[in-house]
Protein backbone atom coordinates (compact mmCIF):
# COMPACT_ATOMS: atom_id res chain seq x y z
CA UNK A 1 0.00 0.00 0.00
CA UNK A 2 2.93 2.41 0.72
CA UNK A 3 4.38 1.70 -2.21
CA UNK A 4 1.12 2.66 -4.48
CA UNK A 5 1.20 5.66 -2.29
CA UNK A 6 4.80 6.61 -3.27
CA UNK A 7 3.59 5.66 -6.81
CA UNK A 8 0.45 8.43 -6.85
CA UNK A 9 2.89 10.85 -5.23
CA UNK A 10 5.16 10.27 -7.95
CA UNK A 11 2.60 10.84 -10.43
CA UNK A 12 1.43 13.55 -9.02
CA UNK A 13 4.40 15.57 -9.25
CA UNK A 14 4.67 14.36 -12.20
CA UNK A 15 2.01 15.61 -13.55
CA UNK A 16 2.76 18.55 -11.33
CA UNK A 17 6.11 19.17 -13.25
CA UNK A 18 4.68 18.96 -16.38
CA UNK A 19 1.79 21.32 -15.88
CA UNK A 20 4.77 23.44 -14.36
CA UNK A 21 6.22 23.04 -17.77
CA UNK A 22 3.96 23.81 -19.85
CA UNK A 23 2.79 27.00 -18.15
CA UNK A 24 6.52 27.94 -18.55
CA UNK A 25 6.06 27.33 -22.36
CA UNK A 26 2.83 28.84 -22.40
CA UNK A 27 5.08 32.24 -20.34
CA UNK A 28 7.69 31.70 -22.94
CA UNK A 29 5.33 32.20 -25.70
CA UNK A 30 3.85 34.93 -24.37
CA UNK A 31 7.07 36.55 -23.96
CA UNK A 32 7.80 35.80 -27.28
CA UNK A 33 4.44 37.36 -28.49
CA UNK A 34 4.99 40.01 -26.34
CA UNK A 35 8.69 40.92 -27.90
CA UNK A 36 7.34 40.77 -30.96
CA UNK A 37 4.24 43.49 -30.79
CA UNK A 38 7.09 45.26 -28.96
CA UNK A 39 9.59 44.96 -32.15
CA UNK A 40 6.26 45.60 -34.75
CA UNK A 41 5.54 48.75 -32.30
CA UNK A 42 8.85 50.18 -32.52
CA UNK A 43 9.12 49.71 -36.20
CA UNK A 44 5.91 51.24 -36.77
CA UNK A 45 7.11 54.59 -34.95
CA UNK A 46 10.53 54.17 -36.60
CA UNK A 47 8.31 54.59 -39.93
CA UNK A 48 6.14 57.25 -38.12
CA UNK A 49 9.41 59.31 -37.48
CA UNK A 50 10.95 58.66 -40.70
CA UNK A 51 7.53 60.18 -42.06
CA UNK A 52 7.89 62.76 -39.96
CA UNK A 53 11.79 63.64 -40.90
CA UNK A 54 10.49 63.61 -44.64
CA UNK A 55 7.77 66.00 -44.01
CA UNK A 56 9.68 68.59 -42.20
CA UNK A 57 12.62 67.71 -45.49
CA UNK A 58 9.83 68.88 -47.87
CA UNK A 59 8.99 72.11 -45.93
CA UNK A 60 12.79 73.07 -45.34
CA UNK A 61 13.08 72.80 -49.12
CA UNK A 62 9.94 74.55 -49.53
CA UNK A 63 10.83 77.98 -47.79
CA UNK A 64 14.02 77.35 -48.93
CA UNK A 65 12.34 77.94 -52.37
CA UNK A 66 10.50 80.88 -51.25
CA UNK A 67 14.12 82.79 -50.28
CA UNK A 68 15.02 81.99 -53.42
CA UNK A 69 11.83 83.66 -55.54
CA UNK A 70 12.37 86.33 -52.59
CA UNK A 71 15.89 86.89 -53.62
CA UNK A 72 15.40 87.34 -56.97
CA UNK A 73 12.64 89.46 -56.92
CA UNK A 74 14.24 91.65 -54.58
CA UNK A 75 17.49 91.34 -57.17
CA UNK A 76 15.08 91.98 -60.02
CA UNK A 77 13.61 95.13 -57.96
CA UNK A 78 16.91 96.90 -57.58
CA UNK A 79 18.96 98.97 -59.23
CA UNK A 80 22.38 97.39 -60.51
CA UNK A 81 24.64 96.97 -58.44
CA UNK A 82 27.63 97.25 -61.52
CA UNK A 83 28.16 99.61 -64.34
CA UNK A 84 27.07 98.35 -67.72
CA UNK A 85 29.57 96.77 -70.05
CA UNK A 86 31.35 98.95 -72.36
CA UNK A 87 29.97 98.16 -76.14
CA UNK A 88 32.09 95.33 -77.80
CA UNK A 89 34.68 96.83 -80.78
CA UNK A 90 33.04 96.51 -84.10
CA UNK A 91 34.16 93.31 -85.48
CA UNK A 92 35.31 92.90 -89.03
CA UNK A 93 33.21 91.85 -92.21
CA UNK A 94 33.64 88.28 -92.20
CA UNK A 95 35.53 86.83 -95.96
CA UNK A 96 33.26 86.42 -98.77
CA UNK A 97 31.14 83.12 -99.56
CA UNK A 98 31.62 83.32 -103.46
CA UNK A 99 33.81 80.39 -103.46
CA UNK A 100 32.07 78.05 -101.41
CA UNK A 101 29.19 79.10 -102.91
CA UNK A 102 30.11 78.24 -106.01
CA UNK A 103 31.61 74.57 -105.02
CA UNK A 104 28.28 73.75 -103.48
CA UNK A 105 26.62 75.31 -106.73
CA UNK A 106 28.89 72.97 -108.84
CA UNK A 107 28.33 70.18 -106.89
CA UNK A 108 24.46 70.03 -106.84
CA UNK A 109 24.28 70.68 -110.83
CA UNK A 110 26.99 68.09 -111.31
CA UNK A 111 24.07 65.42 -111.65
CA UNK A 112 22.28 68.05 -113.99
CA UNK A 113 25.24 68.48 -115.82
CA UNK A 114 26.26 64.66 -116.57
CA UNK A 115 22.64 63.63 -117.09
CA UNK A 116 22.75 66.41 -120.09
CA UNK A 117 26.19 65.23 -121.59
CA UNK A 118 24.63 61.49 -121.80
CA UNK A 119 21.61 62.82 -123.73
CA UNK A 120 23.37 64.84 -125.67
CA UNK A 121 25.97 61.53 -126.22
CA UNK A 122 23.04 59.67 -126.94
CA UNK A 123 20.88 61.58 -128.88
CA UNK A 124 23.54 63.44 -131.17
CA UNK A 125 25.73 60.28 -131.58
CA UNK A 126 22.95 57.41 -131.95
CA UNK A 127 20.16 59.21 -133.40
CA UNK A 128 21.94 61.94 -135.90
CA UNK A 129 24.59 59.30 -137.33
CA UNK A 130 22.04 56.44 -137.68
CA UNK A 131 19.26 58.79 -139.23
CA UNK A 132 22.28 60.24 -141.43
CA UNK A 133 23.63 57.25 -142.35
CA UNK A 134 20.43 55.41 -142.92
CA UNK A 135 19.22 58.65 -145.66
CA UNK A 136 22.50 58.66 -147.15
CA UNK A 137 22.61 55.46 -147.90
CA UNK A 138 19.30 55.48 -149.19
CA UNK A 139 19.43 57.80 -151.28
CA UNK A 140 22.42 56.46 -152.89
CA UNK A 141 20.87 53.51 -153.48
CA UNK A 142 17.86 55.35 -154.85
CA UNK A 143 20.58 57.24 -156.84
CA UNK A 144 22.33 54.56 -158.11
CA UNK A 145 19.08 52.53 -159.00
CA UNK A 146 17.06 55.20 -160.87
CA UNK A 147 20.38 55.89 -162.64
CA UNK A 148 20.78 52.38 -163.62
CA UNK A 149 16.91 51.84 -164.40
CA UNK A 150 17.06 54.88 -167.14
CA UNK A 151 20.27 55.00 -168.43
CA UNK A 152 21.14 51.43 -168.90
Amino acid sequence: MLLLLLLLLLLLLLLLLLLLLLLLLLLLLLLLLLLLLLLLLLLLLLLLLLLLLLLLLLLLLLLLLLLLLLLLLLLLLLPPLLPPPPPAPPQPPPPPLILPCLLLLLLLLLPLLLLLYYYYYYFYYYYYYYYYYYYYYYFYYYYYYYYYYYYY
